[in-house]
């Protein structure tokens, strides 16, 4: 791995979100040795089921009456979502080739296939300036339309290898910022085994899907508070010396 046999370091701590996070729990898992604690802004596990959290399914059944008001606005988010807005997903994992050519020839038809997102999924548009979108944006007009898009099927094929990282136990603590618009939101019970050990979820009432451009400070500070809270620390002390 480049973090140990290139870099030098015996252990890091990693950070994800959106298709990142599928990413940060992939290495959590396949280098349980080396990661010591992973920070998510996206927690993609879908709702509990009366076999295998029967208590957590009645809260969710019962949520107008158990859930708070975040996280009713949470549920209502992620049903439009479902609903509304998850056709690009279907187009992406089932028929990329086909939209790659037709993006690909299309500076305008690429931005508006991603500006759609932003519109959407956004909540704080003060630190998200025309340029940021553009160059976002022009990232996959160099490499290219395709890749951006076709790496959605080969991580949601048959063998499901991108969900599932969320359904195998890491041993790291887990930190989880929960943004009041991010689509795929996540409830507090949902945080639970086989996802991770050392559950821990912040919620806040502003910020979507692109925090970390929406509100950087607000998502730099809650990692250094994760990454520095005693359970992290304690696991780290567990692992190794942070000087080894």
């Amino acid at each position: 791995m480049h973090m140990t046999d290139v870099l030098g370091y015996s252990w890091f701590v990693t950070q994800g979100g959106d298709f990142g996070s599928f990413i940060t729990r992939s290495i959590a898992i396949q280098f349980p040795q080396a990661v010591r604690a992973a920070h998510l802004n996206m927690f993609p596990v879908p709702p509990p089921t009366l076999w295998s959290a029967p208590a957590a399914y009645l809260r969710w059944w019962l949520s107008k009456i158990l859930y708070s008001d975040f996280e009713r606005e949470a549920l209502r988010v992620w049903k439009n979502f479902e609903v509304d807005q998850s056709g690009y997903l279907e187009q992406q994992r089932t028929r990329p080739q086909t939209l790659g050519f037709a993006l690909g020839d299309s500076p305008i038809g690429l931005l508006a296939w991603f500006l759609e997102k932003f519109h959407d999924w956004a909540d704080i548009y003060e630190d998200l300036g025309d340029d940021d979108l553009v160059t976002l944006v022009m990232m996959h007009w160099v490499q290219g339309a395709t890749p951006g898009l076709r790496f959605y099927r080969e991580a949601s094929g048959v063998k499901r290898e991108a969900e599932k990282t969320f359904e195998t136990y890491v041993a790291a603590p887990t930190g989880v910022s929960m943004y009041a618009k991010e689509q795929l939101h996540v409830m507090s019970e949902r945080l639970g085994a086989p996802s991770g050990k050392h559950p821990v979820l912040e919620e806040y009432e502003r910020g979507g899907h692109f925090s970390s451009l929406e509100c950087p400070h607000m998502f730099v500070k809650d990692m250094r508070e994760f990454f520095s809270s005693p359970v992290v620390l304690e696991f780290i002390q567990k692992g190794g010396s942070v000087f080894s």
